[in-house]
């Protein structure tokens, strides 16, 4: 599916288009079935106890902080999630060879234009970006 996708992406177009207007319309029922699940799964929901929630709820509102600071930042995010959701992008391994990469988005006006970096070399990345200096290792 996730190649008839990449060679047909009008059909993908046609598809997020579609299920924007079903949730439209059915606003009301999906918000019931949503209360109904939720009310479900509560109580029997797994909880695995954090040994520091305060440091959990911080990171938490620091990450609503950010999104809330930088809306535009974060719907690039959001639409690159889920372009690697529906196998509109692939996601690749960093050019060190991690196969845990993070995209890096050189251009934000370019949502789906990314490169796949490590952690270490993220942080570096956004590190020259923000100094102005040359990093330590290149590609």
């Amino acid at each position: 599916m996730a190649d008839y996708r990449r060679t047909h992406p009008e059909h993908v177009a046609y598809m997020l288009e579609y299920a924007r207007k079903y949730r439209e319309v059915n606003k009301e029922r999906l918000k019931a079935y949503d209360r109904k699940r939720a009310g479900e799964r509560g109580p029997n929901r797994k909880v695995i106890a954090n040994p520091n929630p305060v440091w959990k709820q911080d990171g938490h509102i620091s990450q609503k902080r950010w999104g809330l600071k930088n809306p535009d930042k974060r719907k690039v995010h959001v639409i690159v999630n889920a372009a690697v959701k529906n196998g509109i992008l692939i996601k690749l391994p960093c050019w060190c060879g991690n196969p845990r990469a993070e995209a890096h988005h050189p251009d934000y006006s370019k949502p789906l234009e990314v490169q796949w970096l490590c952690r270490k070399h993220h942080k570096w990345e956004h590190a020259k970006l923000r100094q102005k200096i040359p990093c330590s290792v290149e590609p």
